[in-house]
């Protein structure tokens, strides 16, 4: 051998009962899970209630660069998970409490726990 390598990569979904050997891969009851295409829908449809719920304009402003950044990020082949987590988080602490209850921002808060862990 010079210097060749096998290299599996596995991701976007939950994968039980697999086995992956050299030149043979058996798999049984893959379930997938949400994708990063479901967050960023997710994402995308909430924005006007995100941003309307800011209290002030700057609150405003924060939250729309915040998301702007979490798309951005969303649209790269590999997404930051510490990045998004991150950005959505202080989203969250922009809305406060209140808005934090709201289904809209429950959904993708699991999306984003779902997808890149919390």
């Amino acid at each position: 051998m010079t210097g060749e390598r096998n290299t599996i990569r596995i991701s976007g979904g939950n994968f039980r009962g697999s086995a992956v050997g050299i030149g043979h891969v058996e798999q049984h009851g893959y379930a997938s899970g949400p994708s990063v295409a479901d967050l960023r829908a997710a994402l995308m449809a909430a924005v006007p209630e995100l941003v309307d719920a800011g209290r002030t304009e700057d609150d405003q402003a924060d939250i729309r660069h915040e998301i702007r950044k979490i798309d951005q990020e969303l649209g790269t082949p590999e997404p930051d998970g510490a990045a998004v987590r991150s950005r959505w988080k202080s989203v969250l602490a922009t809305l406060g409490d209140a808005v934090a209850a709201g289904e809209q921002v429950a959904k993708i808060t699991e999306l984003v726990r779902t997808l890149f862990g919390w």
